[in-house]
Formats: C-alpha cells, structure tokens, sequence
C-alpha cells in the first residue's frame, strides 16, 4: 500500500491504480486499496466509478473514517448533497473530532441551503482545529450566504492570515466587501485571487462587472487580453471583451470576439448568442438557452433568499397584485409558482394554498427549494413544456421575475392559459420598455412593452389585464430597475 500512496503522490495515478488492483486481487476487502481506487478515480473525473469504490470501503467491517468523509465529499460534489449530508455524519459519528469531515459537513449544508445550521457545524471544525484556514473560509461563505458581509470578512480574513491563502479566500472576500458596498476593496481582494489563479473565472467576472459599474470598459478590454494572452484556449475573457468593446464603441470587434467564445464555448452559458442579436450581429433568440439560464441561477443561488428579502421587491408586487385584484389572503385550491426558484414566495403562500406545486431549471434552486418542504409537487424543468402538460387545472399561476428570460410571450401565455381552469388568475412581472416591441438589455433580460403584453395576453385568451408600473430592484443598490405588474384571468 505504500507503493501505491507514494505513485498518487507523485501525482502517477494509473500506476498507483494497478498496484491497488494487484492489491485487491490477493485481499478483496482491503479497505485503503478500495478507497485509493475511488479517490483515483474521482481524480480522473469518473464520479460514478468513484463512489462505486468508496462505498466498497465503507461497507467493510473494519472501514475508517476516512472512506465515509471521502465517500460524502465525491457525493456532494456530484450533486448527491442529501446522501452527502448522510454519509459524512457517519464519518463524524466515528470520529468526534474528526474536523475534515466536520469542514465537509458544514459545506454540503450550505450547498443544501441550510447556512443557519452550516454555521455552528463549522464552528465545530474551528473548534477541533483552531488554524483549520478552510474551515474559516467555509465559515465565511455561510455568513455571506446568511446575509452577514461582515461577519463573513472576519472570518475570512482570518483564513488569509492562517494560510496557506488559496484563490477563493480572496474571491470570498471580495463578496463580502462588495456585500458592504466596497467595491474598491473587492476589486483588490478579486485581483489577489486572480494572481493566484488567473483562471479563477468567477472572481474575473465579478471584477469586470465592478469595472463596468464604475464605467470603465477599457479596463475590461486590457484584462480580457492579458488573460487571453496568458491561455489562447479560455472561452469567457473573449464574452467579456466583446461587452466591453460595445461600450467602447468598437463594433467592428463584436461579433468576432463573440463568435470566439462561441467556438471555445459551444454551450454559450454565458449568452453570446443574446449578445449578437442585441447588436443587429444576428437573430435575437425568442428565450434565453437552457445553459445559460444555468449558469445564471448557479451562481444567485446560494444568497437568494437574502436577495429578495433585501434589493428585490419582485415577490412583494406579485403579493400586492393577488391582494388587489384576486382578494388575498383567501384560500385557493391549486397554485403553480412559475420559475419558483428557492421557494421564498412559495412559503409565504403555502398556509393559503391547498395544493401548491413549484417548477425552476436551475437545479440549485430547487434543491434549495427542496430543503423547505412547501411545496407538493416540486420539478426540475422547463415551464413551458411542464405547462402544456399539466395533469390538471390551475386556480391561479404566478410568475415573479421569469419572464424576461422570454422575447416572444405567445407560446407561453398560450401554455398558461392552458393550464388554468376557466377564470383561472395569472399574475407576473417583467421588465419594462417604452419600445413596442420586445428589447434586450445589458444584462441579457428581455424588456416588454405595455403595448405588447396587453395585446398579445389577449390573443392568448386573458382578459381583466391590469398593468402597473414599479420599481423592481436596484441594480447595485442604487439604480431602479422598473417593471410592469401584470394581473389578468382566463377568459
């Protein structure tokens, strides 16, 4: 077994393997050689097979636990987060002070959407290993994650001191001073973690999106470069150069930086095909992509449910909406929450509502959602597909801040008519224009008329249509982004 361990750590994966196999031929049950091949494996980016060998280990009588805390780390890294949650209090079980798998529980909770209960979790880690930096770090994220900036920098200043400092302390800490409204020290924190991977891609979106904030795309421009100097074969400094060559007013570049992510990026998830259509460089799409609305949603996820309890008032319009126009707090017998997201507006509804189903495409969301438990029919998937086959009718349908990843409205308002019964509610927000037809802003959002929504609601069998004008959201605390409210029922 020591040959093997010292292949894996001169980093000869497949040789160190072949020894664990030789290993097990003469000891089938040989619990290091089993967990050995699964953590290989996980090494070579085969989860599946990864977790068929850790759970070989820790099924052996006299497994450690060490082949539990491995077993719940490739689980919560695939996805498996409740499984993960499972499989580390086992390891944790055998092992009170064992801080790695109590570092490790202490994530996948936060992973789950339960940063509340991540937070003394992790305290534990700290406790068993005062100098444990990853535990700090990790402490970090769940305060940033409860909404506290500032608990957060503390902790993850700490991890920095601690050491050794790796590129997502600095990215932590560049949200939680963004969090205070510090976006000069958040652009050094996200530099600091660029030095130390220049391929950390969140941190490099963060700083150009505090670059744009402050206006200042040639900035922008020359980090795009730098950084495509440095690896020719990354997709995202190519998108980023392109938004900051729009607002240069260099346009000649545009489309070419585009169609260069586009080769790099075939999935386009960070939407350069909603780019070029905004610029006339191509067809605007009728709905954002599936990766990109992924990609989105990943990243909003973790802090969603401080978001719109703090710059969001998306949730407190739908509410004003049903209270004006459909009598609420009344019961109601079947509710769909259209792009549902983490379930924020869903709790507030559920004591009302007899049946209350929930559908969102981010996978994060909804297991965030998942963890809530209000919901009796909760589904991963596209809308406007799940609408259109619908087992039965809807009372009322909400949409609060959905929309917008849609420019043509036909083919789901068609879908939501659908599914409602006769003189069904629907009530939703989307951005607003003064344009008559639908346009995409800075973000990759589709903005819609009142012209538009009024007429194409009506082909789509709606009448009752109240429209209302208000402010949505602040785009970084500051700037109002309006929006229409729209109530109206089946005809």
């Amino acid at each position: 077994m020591a040959q093997a361990n010292a292949l894996y750590g001169e980093g000869k994966l497949e040789e160190a393997d072949k020894v664990c196999e030789e290993l097990l031929k003469a000891a089938p049950d040989f619990g290091e050689a089993l967990n050995l091949k699964g953590i290989i494996a996980f090494r070579q980016g085969s989860g599946d097979i990864a977790i068929k060998w850790l759970s070989k280990a820790t099924e052996i009588p006299d497994a450690q636990p060490n082949f539990f805390n491995n077993l719940g780390e490739v689980l919560r890294q695939g996805g498996a987060l409740e499984q993960a949650e499972g499989v580390l209090r086992q390891a944790i079980a055998m092992n009170s002070a064992y801080a790695v798998a109590i570092n490790n529980l202490g994530i996948t909770l936060i992973d789950r959407g339960k940063p509340d209960d991540a937070v003394p979790v992790l305290r534990q880690a700290i406790k068993q290993d005062e100098r444990y930096a990853d535990a700090h770090n990790n402490l970090a994220t769940a305060y940033l994650a409860k909404g506290e900036p500032e608990t957060a920098e503390e902790y993850v200043r700490l991890a920095i001191t601690l050491g050794p400092v790796k590129p997502e302390f600095h990215h932590n800490l560049g949200l939680a001073l963004e969090g205070q409204g510090d976006d000069d020290g958040a652009l050094e924190a996200y530099q600091q973690a660029l030095s130390l991977n220049f391929a950390d891609e969140k941190s490099f979106e963060n700083l150009c999106a505090i670059l744009f904030e402050q206006d200042d795309p040639s900035s922008v421009r020359d980090l795009c470069l730098q950084l495509r100097n440095m690896d020719p074969a990354l997709a995202y400094p190519y998108f980023h150069g392109a938004k900051a060559a729009i607002l240069l007013g260099d346009k000649a570049v545009v489309e070419e930086e585009l169609q260069l992510y586009l080769e790099r990026a075939p999935e386009d998830a960070l939407g350069a095909s909603l780019l070029l259509g905004s610029q006339g460089a191509g067809p605007v799409p009728t709905q954002a992509g599936e990766a990109f609305l992924k990609n989105f949603y990943r990243h909003r996820a973790q802090n969603w449910d401080q978001f719109v309890t703090s710059n969001y008032h998306g949730h407190e319009i739908v509410l004003e909406r049903l209270t004006t126009e459909f009598e609420w707090p009344r019961p109601i017998n079947r509710l769909l929450d259209l792009g549902c997201g983490t379930g924020a507006l869903g709790a507030v509804l559920r004591p009302q509502v007899k049946v209350l189903d929930g559908i969102d495409i981010s996978p994060e969301m909804v297991r965030r959602a998942e963890t809530k438990m209000i919901y009796d029919d909760l589904i991963l998937g596209d809308a406007v597909a799940f609408l259109q086959s619908a087992r039965a009718p809807y009372e009322m349908i909400i949409a609060a801040a959905m929309l917008f990843h849609f420019r043509d409205l036909d083919e789901i308002f068609s879908a939501v008519a659908a599914a409602l019964e006769p003189n069904g509610g629907f009530v939703f927000t989307v951005f607003k224009t003064e344009n008559p037809e639908p346009e995409l802003n800075a973000y990759n959002l589709y903005l819609h008329s009142r012209a538009y929504l009024q007429r194409t609601l009506a082909a789509a069998g709606f009448g009752g249509i109240v429209i209302s004008e208000h402010i949505h959201e602040y785009e970084r605390k500051t700037t109002p982004r309006y929006c229409y409210a729209v109530s109206c029922r089946k005809s």
